[in-house]
């Protein structure tokens, strides 16, 4: 193993891909990603498909992935798809917009699980589903497992970009989840203009912006929970001072698209963003 799931010298900062190395005396690597949403579903089966996929992609390329070589699997937990037609209906939706979307990033399909029958009856004769989950993994080849990158901060003074845009759409968060609603604007996965960052994104992490000039010192994906969840877990104990690399955070520079307010901006899920660290 490269990059595990948990680095920094505690070892207790998580990362959004692993990595490990595949050939004694070769730097050929695998880099793995996965993505989970059980929030967005019941909602619009149509936006979540495509968010899943696109945040496993980009936990892959953040890392070190590759995008030409990358292949998704999916993993479909449905309620009840022979009682209920409804449950089927949003599994046949998903599966349709999976297809669509692998052609659409251009990714191959290794494999699949699926499980169609989570839901159970108690004691009162009262029947219990599970919201419609979609869990995808992402597996690419990377050249040279060298070129790897973490999530915890390295060194006070660094700076601290955010790439893509947050927009108004806070449908699906954790943070209206964790109020007891759902929400109705579930977020746009644009592919098309994913795509092309995730290309940009790869050479910078992999050659830097100009051969062999690597600044990328720490990634991290911004999805579930939004910037200030990314934000915390980018930071790290040092056992030096025995204090915290943290972050501050500008709010007013942030690329949003239309204007929302504090909260809204920390905790929005919109796809496609990231935080880089780079040296000043």
């Amino acid at each position: 193993t490269v990059l595990p799931q948990f680095s920094g010298p505690n070892a207790d900062n998580p990362n959004d891909a692993v990595v490990v190395s595949l050939f004694d005396g070769h730097h050929i690597g695998a880099v793995e990603a996965c993505a989970l949403n059980n929030r967005q579903g019941v909602k619009d089966m149509r936006k979540m498909v495509p968010y899943v996929i696109d945040q496993a992609i980009k936990r892959n390329i953040l890392h070190g992935g590759n995008l030409e070589t990358i292949a998704i699997s999916d993993n479909w937990c449905m309620a009840n798809t022979r009682a209920d037609d409804e449950d089927l209906g949003r599994l046949a939706m998903g599966c349709h917009i999976f297809g669509r979307s692998e052609l659409d990033y251009n990714a191959a399909a290794n494999d699949g699980k699926d499980s169609m029958n989570n839901s159970f009856t108690d004691h009162k004769g009262e029947v219990h589903y599970i919201a419609p989950h979609l869990f995808v993994a992402s597996l690419s080849i990377t050249p040279d497992y060298r070129r790897s990158v973490s999530s915890f901060l390295k060194r006070p003074g660094n700076y601290i970009y955010t790439v893509g845009e947050t927009t108004d759409e806070m449908g699906g968060s954790i943070f209206f989840y964790d109020l007891g609603y759902i929400g109705n604007s579930i977020p746009n996965t644009d592919i098309k203009s994913h795509v092309e960052r995730y290309r940009q994104i790869q050479q910078i992490v992999q050659t830097g912006i100009k051969p062999d000039e690597r600044i990328v010192r720490a990634v991290k994906s911004i999805d579930d929970g939004g910037l200030a969840v990314a934000a915390f877990n980018m930071t790290y104990h040092n056992p030096v001072n025995h204090g915290y690399v943290g972050l501050e955070l500008d709010l007013e520079n942030l690329p949003r698209r239309a204007q929302i307010e504090d909260w809204h901006a920390l905790f929005n899920e919109a796809p496609g963003r990231a935080l880089f660290e780079v040296p000043p």
